[in-house]
């Protein structure tokens, strides 16, 4: 670490793609630094130089939210830099880093490694970074696509041999499968399909499997997309996205898979690469959509406890697609029993103004809300909201607004 001292700025190899033994060493070595810029994506394991009792070594700057980074976000001493990920490669490469620690397979015989699980915008890290540090892992699986950067370019080397860190898939519970058959019903034959992390947009996996002539162009793969990536092998048709979070059974599938491409999110994410794709169809997930069909995919109660990610690249190349369209697919309420269809949304906080969202998807039913008027908008998702809140929302939806003093 002593190379590293004098670092000011630092990128993580993100995801399950992060290289859990220098990130340890990281923390162990903590007062080697004050103030520490650490950017990263999703954080693997437990985020551990997010936890606020490190806020004195470490800023980190956070491009995607999930729980690891909670406390952190909650006391101020991490944050969130709200963007599309089309956008981070432009950002890395004009603030750039100094250090990148990444995380990558072992070379082959002509000396080329693999990125493994996670492509996204590390390679851009790479070629503005001052230094690399790289673990080498025995388990990392060489993926096929945009992945491969020769050891000539890795300029410190750990090498190791530890399981990757993994993501366990939630339960499909019936409610989300009635989802996730709603929403592939809807897809045109000989599209392509993007589908979004969460529950509900990943319920379409299932079904996605019985329909081969679709393609799949998206961010991220999980477990569930083993079936869809068999219906395609042999096609030539390969499943394309950015970064593979899953099971070890995922990263076996994919070690030498021809059958998944990994490119940079400036291939995958681009609105305007996307727009040339005809029949592009997004599915995302959301916390809530209000009833004019805006979708909040980043707080809750006050709290970041995600972020926009893809869904506003996916929802704006949808957009620019000839027949193409954007879904969002949710449950209608919380597990709480509180609905996720609201009258406005509190933390106004808006990820998809309502131009970008055409589809709401709930296990009640689909609301269109393509051309429709503001009043129709509201008619629509009340429909597709939980039954017992549906009479308060019509209520809601007619009171009109407390203006806010001044």
């Amino acid at each position: 670490m002593t190379r590293i001292s004098d670092a000011t700025s630092l990128f993580v190899h993100s995801g399950c793609g992060e290289p859990q033994t220098l990130v340890e060493s990281l923390v162990a070595n903590r007062g080697i630094w004050r103030g520490l810029r650490i950017l990263t994506g999703l954080q693997g394991a437990a985020g551990a130089y997010t936890d606020p009792q490190y806020a004195e070594h470490f800023r980190p700057e956070l491009f995607m939210v999930n729980r690891a980074a909670a406390a952190g976000l909650e006391q101020g001493t991490a944050s969130y830099v709200p963007c599309g990920l089309s956008e981070i490669p432009a950002l890395i490469s004009r603030d750039g880093v100094d250090v990148a620690f990444i995380q990558v397979s072992p070379p082959n015989r002509q000396g080329y490694v693999s990125l493994g699980v996670t492509v996204a915008y590390t390679k851009v890290a790479l070629s503005v970074a001052k230094l690399v540090v790289a673990e080498v892992n025995e388990r990392m699986p060489r993926t096929c696509g945009d992945t491969i950067v020769h050891e000539s370019e890795l300029d410190l080397v750990v090498e190791s041999d530890r399981p990757l860190l993994e993501v366990t898939a939630g339960k499909v519970t019936t409610d989300l499968s009635m989802i996730g058959s709603a929403v592939v019903g809807l897809i045109p034959e000989r599209a392509s399909v993007q589908v979004g992390i969460g529950g509900a947009a990943e319920s379409a996996w299932t079904y996605l499997a019985q329909r081969p002539e679709l393609h799949i162009h998206t961010g991220s793969i999980c477990d569930a997309a083993i079936p869809t990536m068999e219906a395609h092998a042999g096609r030539g048709d390969p499943v394309i996205a950015s970064q593979l979070i899953g099971s070890r059974e995922l990263y076996e599938y994919a070690h030498q898979n021809p059958n998944i491409v990994l490119h940079q999110v400036s291939r995958t994410h681009d609105p305007r690469h996307l727009g040339t794709i005809d029949r592009f169809v997004a599915i995302n997930s959301a916390l809530e959509v209000d009833l004019r069909g805006q979708a909040n995919s980043e707080m809750l109660g006050g709290r970041q406890i995600s972020a926009g990610g893809g869904a506003v690249d996916f929802g704006m190349g949808s957009f620019l697609s000839q027949g193409g369209f954007s879904v969002i697919a949710l449950a209608s309420t919380t597990s709480w029993g509180t609905s996720r269809i609201v009258p406005r949304l509190i933390d106004g906080v808006v990820t998809l103004p309502s131009a970008l969202v055409d589809f709401v998807v709930t296990e009640h039913g689909i609301a269109d809300l393509r051309g429709r008027s503001l009043d129709e908008r509201a008619q629509a998702l009340v429909c597709v909201a939980a039954p017992q809140h549906r009479a308060q929302l019509l209520a809601d939806h007619a009171r009109p607004p407390v203006p806010k003093s001044s």
